[in-house]
């Protein structure tokens, strides 16, 4: 079964119990090309960024919409055993 990056990292934030984010903050800015502020996954992807869960491909791109492969889930979740 295939998984989105974006529908992974919002079943990230469900798990954990994470229902509403707020980033008023700057510190850590995103500075995704493929990641709107005020798009719909935007908090999921912010949440997991900050969290240092899901860095994205490299700083300009997250690619929300790539699959999840074996690899990606494996570090990110070492990056949550860790956190």
């Amino acid at each position: 079964m295939k998984i989105k990056v974006l529908v992974f990292a919002l079943m990230l934030m469900m798990v954990l119990g994470v229902t509403s984010v707020c980033f008023a903050e700057s510190k850590g800015r995103m500075n995704f090309s493929d990641v709107e502020i005020g798009s719909w996954y935007y908090n999921a992807v912010r949440f997991n960024y900050k969290n240092n869960f899901i860095k994205g491909y490299n700083e300009n791109t997250f690619a929300p919409n790539d699959n999840l492969t074996r690899g990606m889930l494996v570090t990110i979740l070492y990056r949550m055993e860790n956190s």
